[in-house]
């Protein structure tokens, strides 16, 4: 994004605010409004300087340069139209630099033609000014203007002024700039900050630098906004809670201020009213009672359009700080579950809180599933976390008063071959022969028998399984005609017959009963074993037979994404995938159910 535009979406898009000191300062910048074909355009006015030049000025300044440079261009002209030579422009003359194309009535102020943009600030400016430095150690025969000088072109210039200053302002322990010595280790300031949006704000309107630095937009180190976090006062510990769980973000510290036509500007004491900022672009506003009223909030939501305001004190209970905020962004509120269908696999999440996140523009609805549990014990496995996220589905789960931060994975990636456990056959000849196979059965294809039939012994060729018990069972496929069927099973055999219209589900039932195999069918598995509703299941299309070998058996007729697979072989549940092949298997179509993400 361009060098303004980061200013810009700040207040247009409200987003990037920050935690603060509360010895935050406010700075203002004005920018101007214009109208081309139509259209009104914010536009920062500039002062040129001293070996500006389009090209390398606002390659990357603003939004609309940074989509289409041509219609930037052509946009500077006509906004510009003492710029007789673009290639041409000189250091005193005024320009009009196109940042953003406007919706009619976006911002307060907009109709006059002047938009006053507010900036929360940072006081520790050395500190801040040292991120946009790099280090030199001294060498015979250098100086510090030569230093300067080297990247701040224009000795003497209003910009190598500049770079002077900022070089005193990082250096506190040089008292005299002409007197450095060989190997003393200095910092240089690098003028990639002047690209910098809060730049500006830096000089005040003497040249001199400023005591304070603009913290819009600034991305600060996460040891530095994470630090701020645990700095958070008992008060708010429910809100921060909410918004890591929300995978928002709590700003409960500083002030902020909206200015107002005619009228002192409104303030927000961030520490009395603090705000949570949710990915889409939603900002909660926990004011008790009457702490803003309707006439403010009208003010706040010029800028913040996506604003609402919760009327919770900062001592609520986490439970009534989620519970506002589900009402307020959640749109789901009973039942709090959600299920879908995957190939026939209905999966269902039950969860305290369920929070629809709006799609963005051709994307799917994405939901945010909360579940308060006892101890890490009950967390659902991580394998279950990666496959509900891939169908847009994120649990996150309170542990005591913790967030979801796992640590080590309690469940750990299996070097599970889900290939090694599928059956991929065709017919339902070849399907018998796999499962008798697997499940441990001894199975003659064409296997020789002989049976009485009109007063002679028949000898014919059958497909055979030794039962446990040591009795054959003849399975047809169509091949024995009526009566020798009757001759067979007065003969003693028993003889279970597989249609050509079945399907894998029902050869794979008829065979299981016939053998005498105790099993259940379409079987559901929680996520996890824990106590309550709020739990995750999974039911499969098939057939779980308990304590074969050394574990469970399931047998599922539908497909089975490989991150269920890991979780069925991380309990230690020998798994069977059965490939549908030309098969059509009623119990692969959408079962629905619920609410349907």
């Amino acid at each position: 994004m361009g060098v303004m535009s980061a200013v810009v979406v700040l207040i247009l898009l409200g987003i990037g605010i920050l935690p603060v000191p509360t010895y935050g300062a406010i700075l203002y910048k004005s920018y101007t409004v214009q109208t081309d074909r139509g259209t009104d355009i914010l536009c920062d006015p500039y002062h040129v300087e001293k070996n500006d030049y389009v090209y390398k000025l606002f390659r990357q300044r603003g939004e609309i340069s940074e989509k289409d440079f041509p219609e930037f261009l052509s946009i500077f002209k006509r906004l510009n139209p003492h710029i007789r030579n673009i290639d041409r422009i000189h250091p005193g003359q005024q320009i009009l630099i196109p940042l953003k194309k406007l919706e009619r009535d976006a911002l307060p102020g907009q109709a006059s033609g002047i938009v006053t943009i507010p900036f929360i600030t940072l006081t520790n400016v050395t500190e801040l000014l040292k991120k946009y430095a790099y280090e030199h150690k001294v060498e015979p025969g250098d100086s510090v203007s030569v230093l300067v000088s080297r990247r701040y072109v224009g000795y003497g210039s209003r910009v190598f002024q500049n770079g002077m200053r900022l070089f005193k302002l990082m250096n506190p322990s040089v008292k005299d700039i002409n007197h450095i010595l060989p190997g003393q280790h200095l910092l240089l300031p690098d003028p990639a900050l002047r690209q910098e949006p809060w730049y500006p704000s830096l000089l005040d309107p003497a040249g001199k630098i400023s005591k304070q630095a603009v913290l819009s937009g600034l991305n600060l180190p996460e040891e530095e906004a994470s630090q701020d976090m645990a700095d958070q006062d008992d008060s708010v510990v429910g809100f921060s809670r909410a918004a890591t769980l929300l995978e928002g973000q709590l700003v409960g510290k500083g002030r902020y201020f909206f200015p107002r036509q005619g009228k002192k500007d409104l303030e927000l004491d961030l520490s009395r009213v603090p705000v949570i900022m949710l990915k889409n672009g939603m900002r909660i506003i926990f004011a008790e009672g009457n702490t803003i009223s309707e006439p403010d909030m009208k003010t706040v939501t010029s800028y913040w359009p996506n604003a609402v305001v919760a009327p919770i004190s900062p001592t609520a209970p986490f439970d009534r700080v989620l519970n506002a905020i589900s009402q307020l962004a959640g749109k789901k509120q009973s039942p709090n579950s959600l299920s879908f269908s995957d190939r026939g696999l209905v999966v269902k999440i039950q969860a305290r809180w369920v929070f629809e996140e709006p799609a963005l523009e051709g994307q799917p609805t994405r939901y945010i599933c909360v579940t308060p549990i006892e101890n890490p014990d009950e967390r659902t496995p991580e394998s279950i976390l990666r496959y509900l996220s891939r169908h847009n589905i994120v649990l996150r789960e309170d542990i005591t008063g913790a967030d979801d931060n796992r640590g080590e994975d309690p469940s750990p990636h299996l070097n599970t071959t889900v290939k090694d456990g599928v059956i991929a056959v065709s017919d339902s000849q070849a399907l018998v022969a796999e499962l008798l196979e697997r499940l441990g059965y001894a199975y003659s294809r064409q296997g020789d028998i002989t049976f009485p039939y009109a007063g002679i012994q028949v000898q014919t060729v059958a497909n055979i399984v030794l039962r446990e018990n040591g009795s054959p069972l003849l399975v047809d496929f169509g091949d024995f005609n009526g009566e020798a069927v009757l001759a067979l099973a007065e003969a003693g055999f028993d003889i279970i017959l597989m249609k050509a219209e079945d399907d894998h589900h029902t050869v794979t039932l008829k065979l299981l009963r016939i053998l005498g195999v105790t099993f259940s069918e379409n079987p559901t598995f929680p996520a996890v074993e824990r106590q309550g509703v709020n739990n995750t299941s999974l039911t499969v299309p098939g057939f779980l037979i308990p304590g074969v070998g050394t574990s469970s058996t399931l047998i599922s007729t539908t497909p089975l994404a490989d991150e269920v697979v890991e979780w069925m072989e991380a309990r230690e549940l020998k798994t069977i995938v059965v490939d549908m092949g030309k098969f059509d298997s009623p119990q692969a179509e959408d079962q629905g159910g619920g609410n349907s993400p």
